[in-house]
């Protein structure tokens, strides 16, 4: 019997103020990905565009608009396009939720998880208050796609296992982590995190990042990742912005709970929160 295995593209962006170009770039790399053979292609957050308020204000009454294109793409390619987090309207005036959409290869929506956790840091290079511009999302969201269940994270939803013991718990099997993940930040804990949470969970962790100076000036880490169960970092793309190939053998996730299965061993009703 063939065992089952995933064909994905991570793409890592260096995205800039500028909506247009960042589609173009987007729609290149996405219709090279299919003709490589992805059947999942995924990008980080806010990849269609990062831009200060100035610029995005105007930005998030497209949001339909923006959805749509990257359906149309779907559709055409016949692929599962998680196109990175766009910026929904929400009720409150100049703010809007950071969402990621999830488009099956007909093109329908399959899922759109509205970020949890919100960054809040003082790094050397300046504050960050994400709450200040985005409302929080409020619901866990794991997607069954062709028999695989894919659990939705964004960014700073890395720093929180309870999240992640929620995705596994509703039968994640995979969990994305798109994001805009600084440097300061990032050389301290973005791998450490990403694979602890792959261990805890016996799941794999697929995180595209953004690299480089991005277009709201931030510098990000790069080293876009694919990990496995058993923790390991089998893929990975530094620096450079473009597709990051991994195929993900799905026997994995049981292989890697025969070994040791810490999910199986969980006390629960022991800890209160």
């Amino acid at each position: 019997m063939k065992k089952k295995s995933l064909r994905v593209a991570l793409i890592q962006m260096n995205s800039s103020a500028d909506t247009a170009a960042n589609l173009a770039w987007m729609k290149k790399k996405t219709y090279l990905a299919a003709k490589e053979g992805a059947q999942w292609v995924l990008f980080p957050e806010m990849g269609y565009q990062a831009a200060p308020k100035a610029a995005w204000r105007t930005e998030v009454a497209k949001y339909s608009a923006y959805l749509e294109t990257f359906q149309s793409w779907a559709q055409e390619l016949g692929i599962v396009l998680l196109p990175g987090s766009l910026r929904e309207p929400s009720a409150r005036r100049h703010a809007y939720y950071n969402t990621l959409p999830v488009i099956s290869r007909t093109g329908g929506v399959l899922a759109a998880y509205r970020k949890i956790h919100l960054f809040q840091a003082t790094l050397p290079d300046r504050r960050y208050n994400e709450a200040a511009y985005t409302d929080r999302g409020k619901e866990v969201s794991v997607v069954d796609i062709d028999g695989v269940k894919l659990g939705l994270t964004i960014c700073f939803d890395l720093r929180f296992p309870e999240l992640f013991r929620a995705l596994r718990g509703a039968g994640a099997q995979i969990i994305t982590v798109p994001s805009a993940f600084v440097y300061h930040t990032g050389v301290a804990h973005w791998e450490v995190l990403l694979r602890a949470r792959a261990i805890e969970n016996q799941v794999f962790i697929l995180a595209p990042n953004q690299t480089g100076i991005i277009g709201t000036g931030s510098r990000c880490f790069g080293n876009t990742v694919a990990i496995s169960p058993w923790g390991k970092v089998f893929a990975r793309k530094k620096n450079a912005a473009g597709i990051l190939p991994v195929e993900i053998k799905l026997d994995e996730i049981a292989t890697a709970s025969q070994s040791l299965d810490a999910w199986g061993c969980r006390q629960p009703h022991v800890f209160q929160f």
